[in-house]
């Protein structure tokens, strides 16, 4: 399997690198998801540290990336 950077734009997509290949092939395409939700916290659990909203978007970008590294292994 091999991964390759491209742009999407108006239902078509544009390779940033060459495919070392050039007959045809199934591809893969995956979309990084780019939208986060925050949301404040109610209900009984009172902690006496404030949440990290901003460590918290980090760790779900990473665990995207995780994740898309995770899809890249499988298909090997």
């Amino acid at each position: 399997m091999t991964v390759l950077k491209a742009l999407y734009h108006n239902g078509e997509i544009d390779f940033i690198e060459k495919p070392a290949k050039e007959e045809m092939a199934n591809v893969l395409v995956v979309f990084p998801e780019t939208r986060t939700e925050k949301r404040v916290l109610r209900g009984a659990v009172h902690s006496s540290e404030k949440i990290d909203y901003e460590q918290m978007e980090k760790d779900l970008g990473d665990l995207s990336k995780n994740c898309e590294k995770h899809l890249r292994e499988e298909m090997q």
